[in-house]
């Protein structure tokens, strides 16, 4: 079992809490954040573990969920039930897109309005996938999806060099999402986080023309330093507060709490297990 490691700090919360009226689905949503339903021994966290994780989660628009396993999306559903957020659901397994999209009608249960859109991948061509096979599967899943009612955006989520590099998946999409770190680069500090995402959605968006909405982006509070980037929780919240200061919509941070279900390593800088917001999970 891990060793406990210390909390960082909360980020600055949302500005306002989800008594608000619901946003509409897609782009324009305030804030968001990401969540993943696993323990530190990649076990499936029960419906108790995730209603456990969001009594401290709350005050955001959107949640992002990568996936459909650990019947995750019905169990993140009764857990926000009766709050305005909204869900940017995930098809993982190009090879699964009609299981993945029947996954989530069954939890959806026909009330799409709680869907605020519905990713296809994530980093694939990053990781080593043709272009052609990530395009044919946002198809797949549009006309799957379609199938069982929806008729929101969907999007394949990548990082921002790959969509720099073939635009046509973004164009293939009914919007752009792209995962953007400013620690990787190794060459801007913390504070700087906030105008080194901009620029990447300024130019892709220009590039395109169509809507960015930024998937994935933080900084983590411990691991090893990359350059001008230094993991810490000083840092996570310098690089929260320069992100909130540079947009005012379509970020989601990365993530709720920290994954120790990941593996450290030294090509993610020993950081892989430590971007989370609220640090350790009240479940773990």
């Amino acid at each position: 079992q891990p060793q406990p490691q210390p909390q960082p700090a909360p980020a600055p919360g949302p500005d306002k809490p989800n008594s608000a009226a619901p946003v509409s689905s897609g782009p324009g949503f305030k804030s968001g954040v990401s969540y993943s339903p696993y323990n530190a021994d990649n076990s499936c966290k029960s419906t108790q573990q995730v209603a456990t994780d969001f009594t401290k989660l709350s005050g955001y628009d959107v949640i992002r969920l990568y996936g459909t396993d650990c019947n995750q999306v019905s169990n993140v559903m009764a857990a926000t039930k009766g709050s305005n957020v909204k869900f940017f659901l995930g098809i993982f397994d190009l090879a699964q897109v009609q299981k993945e999209a029947e996954t989530i009608s069954n939890a959806v249960k026909g009330d799409w309005s709680r869907v605020n859109a519905v990713s296809v991948g994530n980093e694939m061509v990053n990781k080593g996938t043709d272009p052609g096979t990530v395009i044919g599967a946002i198809g797949q899943a549009r006309n799957a999806l379609k199938g069982h009612g929806y008729n929101g955006p969907v999007a394949s989520v990548d990082t921002m060099v790959a969509m720099t590099n073939h635009p046509e998946i973004c164009k293939a999409s009914d919007f752009c999402a792209i995962n953007c770190h400013a620690f990787f680069d190794g060459k801007i500090p913390a504070e700087k986080s906030g105008e080194f995402i901009k620029g990447w959605v300024d130019k892709i968006g220009k590039a395109t023309g169509k809507t960015v909405v930024v998937t994935e982006t933080g900084w983590p509070t411990q691991g090893d330093t990359n350059g001008a980037a230094v993991p810490s929780p000083e840092n996570h919240r310098a690089a929260m507060k320069s992100i909130q200061g540079a947009f005012s919509n379509n970020v989601i941070f990365y993530s709720a709490y920290n994954d120790m279900w990941k593996k450290n390593g030294q090509g993610t800088f020993n950081a892989e297990q430590y971007w989370g917001i609220m640090g350790n999970a009240p479940s773990a």
